[in-house]
């Protein structure tokens, strides 16, 4: 029973759905900010995020799963957790690229994007070095 539960609550606040916590939470307290006027224009956007920093980069880490390149999707072993760590990378940078040459993204999102994509590289880095579970 607790561990469902505490599966339910690492699923939930998985690190790969910050930024778009962050974009809801951003749309809720200003839409305006974003140019959007009602709930229908704001799914876009919030489909847009979750398919680029989830959706994709959980393919990519089922599919190297299915390829034999990690042994579980949970990634126990240092070793496994860089593949996907680049692959979430390279999204996030170029999630912040288009971001950063969007003039219509307020600042402020585009910021948290940049220090999502600064974290995740320091995250890698660090476990190239030092065994880390992030």
């Amino acid at each position: 029973m607790l561990t469902g539960i505490a599966k339910f609550i690492s699923l939930l606040f998985h690190p790969l759905l910050i930024l778009t916590y962050i974009l809801v939470l951003l749309l809720l307290s200003n839409p305006y900010l974003f140019g959007v006027n009602t709930i229908q224009e704001e799914i876009p956007l919030v489909l847009l995020m979750f398919f680029s920093t989830v959706l994709i980069p959980g393919i990519a880490v089922a599919m190297l799963k299915l390829l034999g390149l990690i042994k579980s999707l949970t990634m126990e072993e240092r070793n496994e957790r860089i593949g996907p760590y680049i692959i979430t990378s390279i999204f996030y940078l170029w999630l912040f690229i288009n971001f950063y040459h969007n003039s219509q993204v307020p600042t402020i999102f585009t910021s948290f994007v940049l220090g999502a994509t600064i974290a995740l590289f320091v995250v890698f880095f660090i476990n190239i070095f030092a065994p880390i579970s992030a």
